[in-house]
């Protein structure tokens, strides 16, 4: 399970489309229907296709991922964007981050992403690891081991 140390944000275009579509998507249901069709239909996440949303950088477009991936790559993409990138510029002088950004990075559980929460890390998986070097990427900050 990720650290509950995960900056939140509110959701994008994306979960609006997900409404909609899981709106027109569900059939009526009719009397014969049992109750627990209904909630196998309730749990089903149904993800907009990459090609149908307004911006291929949308959150929730690609189907290997699922809403608790979605909320990790919000708060990634938020800390490179805020805090990495205005960065960027020491980091090219340097040739690495700053102890600071280090720290920072480690109060958001962005370092150790992959690692067992036994074992100092984040308790994450590859797919996490895979949000965090794309987002800082997207963000456009290298020397960066997000």
């Amino acid at each position: 399970m990720m650290s509950p140390r995960l900056l939140l944000l509110p959701r994008q275009v994306a979960t609006r489309l997900q409404q909609q579509v899981l709106s027109c998507a569900r059939p009526q249901s009719t009397s014969s229907e049992t109750s627990s069709s209904s909630v196998d239909d309730q749990q089903q996440e149904l993800r907009v296709p990459p090609s149908q949303m307004p911006n291929m950088m949308d959150i929730g477009s690609r189907r290997i991922f699922n809403e608790e991936h979605d909320i990790f790559r919000e708060s990634v993409r938020k800390f490179a964007r805020e805090v990495l990138k205005p960065q960027q510029p020491a980091f090219e002088a340097a040739g690495m981050p700053t102890r600071k950004v280090w720290e920072e990075m480690g109060a958001q559980g962005l370092l150790g992403v992959g690692l067992p929460e036994e074992e100092g890390g984040s308790g994450g998986t590859f797919k996490h690891e895979a949000i965090c070097i794309e987002e800082a990427c997207y963000a456009q900050v290298r020397n960066s081991t997000c």
